[in-house]
This record gives C-alpha cells, sequence and structure tokens, in this order.
C-alpha cells in the first residue's frame, strides 16, 4: 500500500486530536481561574450591599414597664376611628385588665405620672388641626383612667404625629402610647 494515501488521512486525525487537546485544555483553564478567581475574589472580601426598608415594622400593642413594680406588654390596643377621637368598644378583657391594673399601680405610687400619648396621622384630612385628634384620644383614655379612680394630677396628655400610623377601613390601629414617668 502507498503510503501517500494515507498520509493525508493520518495528519487529519492528528489535527483532529490536537483540536480536542487544545480544546480540552482551554475549558480546564477557564474552570480553573473561574474557582481561583471565585476562591481569592469572594470569600476574603466581602462587597457590602446597602438596602432600603421603607416599610416599618409597626407594632400595635402596648408596653408598660416601670422598675420591677410594673411590667405590661399587650398585643392589644385601642382601635381610633379616623378623623374622630372616638374608640372601638367594647374593649377587649386584656385592655381592661391593662388599664385596670395601670390604675391601681398609680393609685399605690402617687409620686408616679401616666404620659397617655395617642397618634395622629396627616392623612386625617379634615376640618379640625390634625395634631388636635391625638390630644382629644388622650383626653378620652384620660377620661377612663380618672373614672377608675386615679388623680388627674397623675394624668399627662400629649399628642404625636405619625405618617405611618395604619389606617385600615376608616380605623387607626396602635395610636395610644403610654409611659409612666416620676414626678
Amino acid at each position: 500500500m502507498d503510503l501517500r494515501f494515507r498520509r493525508p488521512y493520518v495528519q487529519f486525525i492528528v489535527m483532529k486530536n490536537q483540536v480536542f487537546l487544545l480544546s480540552a485544555i482551554l475549558v480546564l483553564w477557564i474552570t480553573l481561574s473561574a474557582l481561583v478567581y471565585n476562591e481569592k475574589c469572594c470569600t476574603s472580601q466581602k462587597i457590602p450591599i446597602k438596602t432600603t426598608n421603607t416599610k416599618r415594622a409597626y407594632f400595635h400593642g402596648i408596653v408598660l414597664q416601670d422598675s420591677d413594680k410594673l411590667n405590661l406588654k399587650l398585643r392589644d390596643n385601642f382601635i381610633f376611628y379616623k378623623a374622630t377621637s372616638g374608640y372601638l368598644l367594647p374593649l377587649s378583657d386584656s385592655l381592661k385588665q391593662l388599664v385596670q391594673t395601670t390604675a391601681d399601680y398609680l393609685k399605690e405610687n402617687p409620686n408616679k405620672k401616666l404620659k397617655i400619648i395617642c397618634r395622629y396621622s396627616p392623612k386625617e384630612n379634615t376640618k379640625l388641626n390634625n395634631s388636635d385628634y391625638g390630644l382629644l384620644r388622650s383626653k378620652e383614655i384620660e377620661k377612663i383612667f380618672l373614672s377608675k379612680g386615679v388623680p388627674a394630677k397623675q394624668l399627662i396628655t400629649k399628642s404625636l404625629k405619625d405618617t405611618l400610623l395604619p389606617i385600615i377601613n376608616n380605623r387607626i390601629f396602635g395610636g395610644f402610647i403610654p409611659l409612666i414617668v416620676n414626678e
């Protein structure tokens, strides 16, 4: 058999094997480079990612603490009607118990005062100044404590603007914040 005819065929096979070998080396090189880069780059140096949270987690309940004597935590709160000082009745049993316990504590500690802060939202567009709603709501809760026998000199009413106050179906949730303060 003549080698002239086999030589191009052998050269083609050798060239085909070289292309395959070079391709395999190139794939191996890229893979190893990526692994080394990932190991060097991404594990030793953390890139800070800035996130902005536009929504605030809202706690609707009440936390009322004063030293070791008073420690009340309640998931419930007064539910006020939008653009009024009225609140939803009847009050829950847990809210009634909180009011009674706080009233008893204040009567036993005449040097303590209860700061009654009620929130209002600028979204409550009405004839009155919106801040008046916070104060009117505080006055309504003050009446409850007065009816429980707490002296008026121990009660302070305040108003607080809250742009993220949850208003659902014309009801305001979490509008009451109580604080015990010393004289």
